[in-house]
């Protein structure tokens, strides 16, 4: 029997040009490099040319992007290690819509370590510290949802994801609609679904 196209089986993301490609895998939409080899090889690449988060802005952007190319190719825990050097390097320079990058990235670092909790801990600091009008606001209730369906936080994952469906059906960007789209379909009915520690204690629109 033929499994169901997943809808976000036609899009392939990069991250920084050829070789860096990836595209969002089951069960919990976490990435995966199209070539793990050509991925690998421009994140070392990047890592050298790059050493010390703390030299600049620049540097810190390019670690975060190449710990997310790390996780890409199954290295979680040296990208885990990379990205809380580059966090704190970040809230020294006050490159806070870099921060927020680099956050969400270590959430999906998190999940792919199965420590689900914490990452649903890190995306409820970020979303609590973005205005509503921030354009980064969707990504983060995105990555906050798919943290709690790995949870099994059912309820407070729809809620979530269908407000980051929202503010993303209003920029028009398909590719980030269908991953929301994918996201929500992952989770149980609203009757099948169970109750949960989480369940209770996150509510829409208390983030601020």
């Amino acid at each position: 029997m033929n499994q169901p196209m997943a809808l976000t089986d036609g899009y392939t993301f990069c991250i920084a040009g050829t070789g860096t490609e990836y595209r969002l895998c089951a069960p919990f939409l976490l990435p995966k490099a199209v070539d793990p080899i050509a991925m690998l090889a421009v994140a070392n690449q990047s890592l050298d040319l790059h050493p010390c988060a703390a030299l600049s802005q620049d540097a810190s952007r390019a670690r975060s992007a190449a710990a997310f190319m790390l996780l890409c190719v199954g290295r979680a825990a040296q990208a885990e290690a990379i990205l809380r050097e580059v966090i704190s390097a970040q809230m020294v320079s006050e490159d806070d819509a870099a921060r927020v990058s680099s956050e969400l990235r270590l959430v999906q670092v998190l999940q792919r370590l199965d420590r689900a909790d914490e990452a649903v801990t890190l995306a409820t600091q970020v979303v609590c510290r973005l205005q509503p009008k921030s354009l980064m606001r969707h990504f983060a209730l995105h990555h906050l949802g798919k943290a709690l369906v790995q949870t099994g936080a059912y309820d407070n994952a729809r809620a979530v994801l269908s407000e980051a469906l929202s503010l993303r059906q209003a920029l028009g960007k398909s590719e980030l609609i269908a991953s929301t789209l994918e996201a929500l379909s992952l989770l149980p009915s609203e009757e099948q679904a169970v109750q949960h520690p989480y369940g209770q204690s996150w509510h829409i629109g208390q983030s601020g």
